[in-house]
């Protein structure tokens, strides 16, 4: 009998999980939130325009993704700063901290331009 009724209460709430959990926004698409911001893709893509700049990209080390979730900020609309580190050598060969500050603009779903990039150098 306890568990008839102990079923009947749980199979009510195991339906509401199921469903809240299968829903999806229609306006969004995946690695986008709801609300427009894509700052985790601001935060790679910031990444690749740093990379253009850098003397031995191969060399550079960056913040893991769990400390870099505060680098990326939304601004308004679909632009982004990125306020963040990366190591890397020098033309020496000495590996060095570069702060940089990206601001970027996604234009479309898959591309991004560059408004401006301040580095340490």
């Amino acid at each position: 009998m306890a568990v008839i009724f102990l079923g009947i209460l749980l199979t009510p709430l195991l339906f509401l999980g199921y469903k809240c959990s299968t829903v999806e926004s229609p306006s969004s698409s995946p690695g986008q939130a709801k609300d427009g911001k894509n700052t985790s893709m601001a935060y790679v893509m910031a990444q690749q325009f740093v990379k253009q700049r850098l003397k031995a990209p191969s060399s550079a080390k960056w913040p893991g993704m769990f400390d870099a979730i505060d680098h990326a900020k939304h601004v308004y609309g679909q632009v982004y700063v990125v306020r963040s580190w990366v190591d890397a050598q020098n033309s020496f060969g000495a590996m060095l901290r570069m702060n940089y500050v990206c601001r970027l603009e996604q234009i479309s779903e898959h591309d991004w331009k560059m408004v401006s990039l301040e580095m340490d150098e």
